[in-house]
């Protein structure tokens, strides 16, 4: 029998085996558990050293690193980390998952959000937007809300003047 790994080595082992060019079928064979899992972990393996470092430590818990995967931006991925280790070191228990997608994307629209939903998907891209998304809540995240308020006006307009034209 083996002792499992700590969850930070084993984003690095199979980000390093991925790197390889290794299935991930191959490598969930390798070490027994679900490709599922393997796709999960290796979702994390492209977050920085510092954030793999502090859940080896036990800084951070598992969903808080999933929590930085929102992130487009390393440098606020540090600060973030920096203010959650500041929050600990004060004895307030530092960043929630939720605080750190909010400090990570403070900006960024819900696909749940009512105007997203109008807009959808397809028409936000168009007009230039970027979607993010977070993998683990498998939640849509619309990057620009000025675009969207942009599209949301124009298609609330027409739809406007379509239920005028037909009264």
């Amino acid at each position: 029998q083996r002792a499992a790994l700590h969850p930070a080595d084993e984003i690095r082992d199979y980000g390093a085996m991925a790197g390889r060019k290794i299935a991930v079928a191959d490598i969930a064979l390798a070490y027994g558990v679900t490709e599922k899992h393997v796709y999960r972990r290796l979702a994390l393996a492209n977050l920085p050293d510092a954030v793999l470092d502090a859940l080896k430590t036990d800084e951070i818990s598992l969903g808080q690193a999933a929590a930085f995967t929102v992130a487009d931006d390393e440098s606020i991925i540090f600060e973030t980390l920096e203010k959650h280790r500041a929050d600990v070191a004060k004895g307030w228990g530092g960043l929630t998952e939720y605080q750190i997608k909010t400090m990570l994307k403070p900006n960024s629209v819900k696909g749940s959000d009512r105007r997203a939903i109008f807009v959808g998907v397809d028409a936000y891209k168009q007009a230039g937007g970027r979607i993010g998304g977070d993998l683990f809540a498998d939640e849509t995240l619309f990057d620009d809300p000025d675009i969207l308020d942009a599209v949301f006006a124009e298609k609330i307009e027409a739809a406007a003047a379509q239920i005028a034209s037909e009264k």
